[in-house]
């Protein structure tokens, strides 16, 4: 009796720890990315699909009105608990009073789902305080009209101010935000981890707003202790500032993005520093990434850092930009910082992003970013035109100003009623995506297919910079649905590269593209949990629009197209050729630079830019008399180097932060 008690003892205790176990299924189910394709970290977010549970169960809300708050609302969706998927029967405007914060885990909002036009946020942020969010397919443009305090006015943030709370696993995949009065999208708070930004147009921060300290447009920050963040395949465009800005603490990947018309000041690239004394180190992987010189842009190089802490360290590889405009020489030409201690021959971040090369980068990120690259609105389209002619200035108002955006766009409110598959927790082909997930993945197939696919990492030659502009781009189109988001387009590029920029060129392969979304499933839902809500002032709308889409070739099957990355600046004076010979750690001798070995790491090598001796003279003019000398003297310079750098037509070209 005792030996059968004891082993019926042992059965229950296991069948009730197998019941705390998740099964096999379900660590699989967990493991995938988000969506098949998807990378960075953060990727392996479950979001709103309820997979983590041992039985998938999510709830569907359905967005059916435009309304701000109450029953079919976005807000109702955001702001509810437990695994839930947001899905759109409207398109048009929401225009948000406050901010929409959420603080609830498992969430999934699937921007993809609204029929055309879309939907457009305005008037607030979306507030990201917790962990396994997935937001896509949306247009996030604040605007300086009504709405929340315009000092924290960003178009999207990932953190929040607690130690017990924690905004982690967030993945944020195909928006379009802009005119945030703030910047444009953050993260912050130590506690904020493994977060993604992918496929994004991040673009025209309104500068000269309504922000408390002034003059404010802001691209992205990365705040203080941030950690495991991936931005790739991204574009910003026309942001004053922050093109990124990179507090102490953050580790970043910086992979395969095009950065276009940063603001005139030597902060307004890539910077970071620890000006604050914080103490904690940078760590950056950027890689692949290419920065276009427009209107409001000073000629730099785009990784800017001072102040570092001396265990910072970047790891820079086939990025193009000012100094460095083809992918061949040294990799730090790209680089305003000292070689010892803080440049690195290898990846300093664990790479959770392969990048591409420039040129393949500069086609895909112009073609596959935003909210709908295939349904492309009117200020994407107008945005992306800006980077390819070269034309453009970063604004500062909506409307009612010298440098305006052309007001508000229209987006049309469409009403369209959709059916979800049957047994939507299901998993019916047995690949772990739940039965609604894949049909999510549809609708976003069916919004991104006029981007390229994106182009493995072929071998090409050597860029090289073409000062005419008389490209005739006009490939071959054969878009074809692909059942999945990734594709295995190859294609061999020997163009040199160089993109048009002529101010007058108009993109060529220009088509008319009624956006047909219907997905025409007819499965009847069944055990599905939706909202009940039932549509308050609901808009009216007659007619859908026909938008003009521009259809941007694909990378496949390319001609030779010569691109030029930014404008050909006029020659550098000798002696700044001089300075920039020795701060790479070479030898100028007889108006040439040649390469000497490192020097050790113990006698760091004084970098000596036109900008940092800007910087030197100018605080050296608070001293006189033997004062003044000594800190030159201290300063490795003297007083010719200082008159020729405050001469009014250098201070014209480079202007010190």
């Amino acid at each position: 009796m005792v030996e059968c008690f004891r082993f019926s003892c042992s059965l229950v205790v296991a069948f009730a720890f197998s019941l705390l176990l998740p099964n096999p299924q379900s660590l699989q189910a967990q493991s995938l990315p988000v969506f098949p394709g998807a990378k960075g970290y953060g990727s392996d977010t479950v979001a709103g699909s309820g997979r983590h549970l041992s039985s998938p169960s999510t709830t569907v809300y359905r967005v059916t009105n435009l309304n701000d708050t109450g029953g079919g609302s976005l807000r109702a969706c955001a702001t509810a608990s437990g695994p839930r998927v947001c899905i759109f029967e409207t398109s048009g405007r929401i225009h948000l009073s406050t901010d929409i914060k959420i603080r609830q885990p498992y969430l999934t909002i699937a921007g993809q789902t609204a029929p055309s036009p879309g939907i457009m946020i305005t008037g607030a942020s979306i507030r990201v305080e917790s962990h396994n969010v997935l937001i896509q397919h949306l247009e996030i443009r604040p605007g300086d009209g009504s709405g929340s305090n315009p000092e924290s006015r960003d178009g999207i943030t990932v953190g929040i101010n607690s130690s017990s709370t924690r905004a982690y696993k967030v993945f944020l995949d195909h928006l379009s935000i802009s005119w945030g009065i703030d910047e444009n999208t953050s993260t912050y708070h130590e506690s904020t981890h493994d977060v993604t930004y992918s496929h994004c147009i991040i673009s025209e921060a309104l500068n000269n707003s309504i922000h408390p300290e002034g003059k404010h447009g802001a691209g992205m920050l990365l705040g203080d202790f941030t950690t495991n963040i991936s931005v790739h395949r991204c574009l910003l465009a026309h942001n004053n500032d922050r093109n990124i800005r990179i507090k102490p603490g953050v580790n970043v990947e910086f992979v395969s993005n095009v950065v276009y018309n940063w603001g005139p000041s030597r902060s307004n690239v890539l910077n970071f520093s620890d000006n604050g004394d914080v103490g904690a180190p940078v760590m950056l992987n950027m890689l692949g990434n290419i920065y276009l010189m427009g209107n409001d842009s000073v000629y730099q190089a785009p990784i800017y850092g001072t102040d570092l802490v001396r265990e910072t360290r970047v790891y820079a590889k086939d990025n193009i930009g000012p100094t460095r405009p083809t992918n061949s020489g040294s990799e730090w030409l790209i680089a305003s910082i000292p070689e010892s201690p803080y440049r690195s021959l290898n990846s300093v971040v664990s790479p959770k992003v392969t990048h591409l090369a420039p040129e393949e980068g500069y086609e895909y990120v112009l073609s596959s970013a935003g909210s709908r690259p295939a349904d492309r609105n009117d200020v994407d389209r107008r945005v992306v035109n800006d980077v390819k002619n070269g034309t453009g200035r970063t604004p500062d108002c909506i409307s009612g100003c010298t440098r305006n955006v052309g007001g508000w766009p229209s987006r049309a409110a469409i009403r369209r009623s959709l059916t979800l598959p049957s047994n939507i927790n299901g998993d019916s082909d047995g690949d772990g995506y739940t039965n609604l997930e894949e049909w999510l993945h549809q609708y976003a197939r069916e919004v991104e297919l006029g981007g390229t696919s994106e182009p493995t990492n072929t071998p090409t030659s050597t860029p090289t910079r073409t000062p005419t502009k008389t490209a005739t781009n006009t490939p071959t189109r054969t878009a074809t649905s692909t059942p999945t988001r990734t594709s295995s387009a190859t294609p061999t590029r020997t163009s040199t590269f160089t993109p048009t920029k002529t101010g007058t060129s108009a993109p060529t392969n220009t088509a008319t593209r009624t956006p047909t979304s219907t997905a025409t499933r007819t499965n009847t839902p069944t055990n599905q949990a939706s909202s009940t809500n039932t549509p308050v002032n609901t808009p009216t709308q007659t007619t859908a629009p026909t938008p003009t889409q521009v259809v941007i070739p694909p990378t496949s099957t390319p001609t030779n197209t010569p691109i030029v990355p930014s404008p050909t600046p006029t020659k550098e004076p000798r002696v700044y050729r001089k300075w920039r010979c020795e701060a790479e750690g070479g030898k100028w001798k007889k108006g040439a630079c040649y390469t000497v070995r490192q020097r050790s790491s113990a006698t760091p090598t004084k970098i000596r830019t036109v900008e940092n001796l800007m910087k030197i003279c100018r605080r050296s003019t608070k001293r006189k008399g033997a004062r003044y000398r000594a800190f030159l003297k201290r300063h490795s310079v003297n007083e010719k180097m200082c008159s020729i750098v405050q001469a009014p037509a250098w201070k014209a070209r480079y202007s010190a932060s």
